[in-house]
């Protein structure tokens, strides 16, 4: 079977279709004179693709206790918890994974054809060495953030945590250059006063609890200017607002202003219809 790199929006499964650089036509989704990949020629991604499917069960071997409402075709499940195809439908993916793991299909086909599920969902053990979630529950995470301890609970595995934020850090090289926006009279704001706001004005932030120093910054002007922007729902301000942009550097050095702007304040961002609660 052939298939291409547009078949896909899985970063990792486009760059080994486009390793093997061979350009031609996909007859599944049409596009022309694109990274294609034969099933029969190569196996990488019989590799990759087998490694995730272990993780599902056929119904008619998984455990009589299991729920069976919470089993399903293994191409729904592809298509709906897994960010892999690129709007395939249920028979594309079947036709798409049944070529891709062949050898696979072949002495196990209960695994596509019957409806799947994952066994370690209800083993009790399992989860607790490898949830994020040291409760298990995420009614008791919420209720902990909220009403015991929000920056410092223990329902969180933090090695866990840490292994995936590293999938999700951004490098930024040397020399970029960072933003920070506060609401201002016409007069500005000194430079003195654009970095983290003092004890006695730190209120709770995204990674800061009050009274705990912590300085925002965004990666472009407009970001931080939308950020600003919110302040106003709880500011009395009128029609017209100054706005003032700070950059700073990778050491939060102040680099001077960026611009300031007299801005009209738009009625839609606090909805038409928006009432008093």
């Amino acid at each position: 079977m052939i298939i291409c790199e547009r078949c896909f929006c899985d970063t990792e499964v486009i760059s080994v279709i486009r390793n093997k650089a061979e350009i031609g036509d996909c007859p599944l989704c049409k596009s022309k004179n694109v990274h294609i990949y034969d099933t029969d020629k190569y196996e990488d991604l019989s590799m990759m693709f087998d490694e995730l499917l272990s993780i599902y069960t056929p119904i008619s071997l998984l455990p009589e206790p299991y729920p069976k409402s919470d089993t399903s075709l293994l191409k729904s499940e592809l298509i709906h918890n897994w960010n892999i195809f690129n709007k395939k439908s249920e028979a594309d993916v079947y036709n798409i994974i049944t070529a891709i793991c062949k050898e696979k299909y072949e002495y196990n086909a209960e695994l596509f054809d019957q409806p799947v599920g994952i066994q370690e969902l209800y083993n009790q053990e399992y989860l607790s060495k490898r949830s994020l979630l040291t409760t298990n529950s995420w009614d008791d995470f919420v209720e902990a953030l909220k009403t015991k301890n929000r920056f410092h609970t223990h329902y969180v595995d933090l090695d866990l945590l840490e292994r995936f934020c590293s999938y999700i850090r951004k490098p930024y090289k040397a020399g970029e250059v960072f933003y920070r926006c506060r609401i201002s009279t016409e007069e500005g704001i000194p430079i003195e006063e654009m970095g983290a706001p003092p004890i006695n004005k730190t209120t709770d932030g995204r990674a800061n609890a009050r009274g705990i120093r912590c300085l925002y910054l965004g990666d472009t002007a407009e970001t931080t200017i939308y950020e600003a922007s919110q302040m106003l729902f709880s500011l009395d301000v009128k029609s017209f607002y100054y706005s003032v942009v700070w950059k700073f550097d990778m050491h939060f050095n102040c680099l001077g202003i960026e611009h300031s702007v007299l801005q009209k304040r738009k009625k839609d961002s606090f909805g038409t219809f928006k009432k008093d609660a």
